[in-house]
C-alpha cells in the first residue's frame, strides 16, 4: 500500500453560518469528503480482494448516506453476497481511511447485510428492529459497485411482499413516537425519561452518555420517518423500485425531487416550510453537538418562539401524507 499524507478538512462550524447556508455547506462538505475517500481508496487499495466484482462492498448510511453528518466520524456497513472473510482487507481499508482522514473516521462495521439470506429491512436481521431506511440511505464507498443497487432493489421486493405491510405498520408506529418527542421534547430511553429539549426554557441538551440528542429524535426524525414511510407505501402500491433508484441523498433534495415528479401530496409552500424547518433544526442540532464536543457544555439556548412555531407547522403539514398514495 502506498503512503499518503493528504488530509480531509473537518466539517464546517455551524455557529459561523445561517441555518440554510450551513445546510448547503454541510451537504457539499459531506459529498466532497466521500468523493475524496473513494478516490483515495481506489488509489491505495485497488490491489486488495475488495475489487469491483468481489461480491462485497463497503457503504455508509444514516446521516452520512444522506450527506447530513456534522461530525468527522462516519458510520459504515457492509453488503455481501458471500460468506468469504474480508476482514484483513477491511482492516487495511479502515487504516487507509483513518490515515487519510486525519483521525478516527472509520470506527467499526455497524452492520453486515447478506443479500442472499437476510431480510434487509431488519437491522442485523432482527425482526423487532425494522429499519429499511438504513438501506435506502446507504451510499457506496468501496468494493463491489453493484451491491448497493441490488440491496435497494431487494428492499422494494420486501416491501411488495408478505413482510411489507408489517414493515410499514412498524414505521407508522415509530413515526407517531417521534411526533410525541417533537411535541414534548422528551423520550423514553432505557426505561427512563430523557429530555432532549425544553420548549419552556428554550434549551436543548446534547449528551450521548445520557441519551440526550437535541432535536435529532424530535423534528428531524419525524420529518425523515414521515418521508420514508410514504416512500415505501408508494413502492408497495406501485410495486416498482424507480422511486428509490433515483432518490437523491439529502432530505431537502428528496422533497424537491418528489415535487418535480408531481408525486408530492403537499403544496409548494408546505414543501418550502418543511424543508426550511428541517434545515433549521439540523443546524440547531449540529450547533448543540459542536458546542458539547468542543467545550463540554451540554446545554444550548434556542429561540423558544421560533422553535415552537416551526414544530406546530411541521405537526400541521405532516398530519397528511407527504406523497400521493394510491388507494
Amino acid at each position: 500500500m502506498k503512503n499518503s499524507y493528504a488530509k480531509i478538512f473537518g466539517p464546517p462550524n455551524p455557529r459561523n453560518l445561517r441555518y440554510d447556508e450551513y445546510f448547503s455547506c454541510n451537504v457539499n462538505y459531506n459529498r466532497s469528503r466521500i468523493n475524496a475517500l473513494r478516490s483515495h481508496l481506489f488509489r491505495e487499495c485497488s490491489g486488495t480482494d475488495l475489487h469491483p466484482e468481489c461480491g462485497c462492498t463497503l457503504a455508509i448510511t444514516g446521516s452520512d448516506g444522506r450527506l447530513e453528518n456534522g461530525k468527522a466520524k462516519m458510520g459504515f456497513m457492509l453488503y455481501t453476497e458471500h460468506f468469504t472473510d474480508f476482514e484483513p482487507e477491511l482492516e487495511m481499508v479502515k487504516k487507509t481511511i483513518n490515515g487519510y482522514g486525519g483521525g478516527e473516521v472509520f470506527e467499526d462495521i455497524k452492520e453486515i447485510k447478506n443479500l442472499n439470506c437476510d431480510i434487509l429491512s431488519y437491522f442485523r436481521n432482527e425482526k423487532d428492529r425494522v429499519f429499511p431506511s438504513r438501506v435506502i440511505d446507504s451510499l457506496y464507498i468501496f468494493g463491489d459497485v453493484s451491491l448497493v443497487k441490488k440491496a435497494k432493489r431487494k428492499i422494494c421486493e420486501e416491501i411488495g411482499g408478505k413482510e411489507g405491510k408489517r414493515i410499514i405498520e412498524r414505521l407508522t408506529k415509530r413515526r407517531a413516537e417521534y411526533r410525541k418527542v417533537m411535541l414534548s421534547g422528551e423520550q423514553r430511553f432505557r426505561n427512563r425519561s430523557v429530555r432532549h429539549y425544553s420548549l419552556e426554557e428554550g434549551v436543548s441538551y446534547y449528551n450521548p452518555a445520557e441519551g440526550q440528542a437535541s432535536f435529532k429524535y424530535g423534528p428531524l426524525r419525524f420529518v425523515q420517518q414521515s418521508l420514508v414511510r410514504d416512500i415505501l407505501r408508494m413502492v408497495r402500491r406501485k410495486r416498482g423500485w424507480e422511486i428509490i433508484k433515483y432518490l437523491p441523498c439529502d432530505t431537502k433534495s428528496r422533497f424537491m425531487y418528489f415535487e418535480s415528479e408531481s408525486l408530492s401530496n403537499l403544496s409548494k409552500s408546505e414543501i418550502s416550510d418543511i424543508v426550511d424547518s428541517y434545515m433549521y433544526f439540523l443546524w440547531n442540532y449540529h450547533v448543540s453537538q459542536w458546542i458539547a464536543e468542543k467545550s463540554g457544555v451540554t446545554e444550548t439556548e434556542f429561540d423558544r418562539s421560533e422553535v415552537r412555531e416551526r414544530i406546530n407547522s411541521l405537526n400541521r403539514i405532516l398530519s397528511k401524507p407527504v406523497l400521493k398514495i394510491q388507494t
